[in-house]
């Protein structure tokens, strides 16, 4: 959509007046990951559609809260720590002190421990009993 009077765009996206659309929204593929690693390891029944599999895992996580276990390669995070900090170094130049460096890996730190930048622990998953009852209950139904 293209919006009249470059003057007023801003305030109209800010009123809600003029509402954007997502062009390109994120689709999280952790559930698909795991609903492929539990079939190529037998937990689940080959009858099962991919897509019904990982409606159910996506169900169960909402059901119950578990979290699916993540492990970290540290050799990546430490790269991209660094790499944070010297961006933050050459944006800020002289303005960059070292309470700033603090806060940016204070806020790196707090987004690695969400398990945002780490892969799926698949082992830890399938050697968990709550993922391993879900998982023989599926195959019941």
């Amino acid at each position: 959509e293209i919006i009249e009077g470059p003057k007023h765009s801003c305030q109209r996206l800010q009123s809600g007046e003029v509402v954007l659309p997502k062009v390109n929204p994120s689709v999280d593929l952790d559930n698909d990951i795991l609903a492929v690693y539990a079939y190529e390891k037998g937990f689940v029944n080959q009858s099962f559609s991919r897509q019904n599999v990982v409606s159910s895992v996506s169900t169960f996580i909402k059901q119950t809260g578990k979290r699916i276990p993540r492990k970290c390669n540290n050799t990546i995070t430490d790269q991209i720590s660094a790499w944070l900090v010297g961006s933050e170094k050459i944006i800020l130049g002289g303005n960059f002190s070292p309470e700033k460096e603090e806060e940016v890996l204070h806020d790196f730190k707090k987004y690695v421990a969400k398990g945002e930048l780490c892969d799926l622990d698949r082992e830890a998953v399938l050697n968990d009993e709550d993922w391993i009852g879900f998982f023989q209950e599926l195959g019941r139904n």
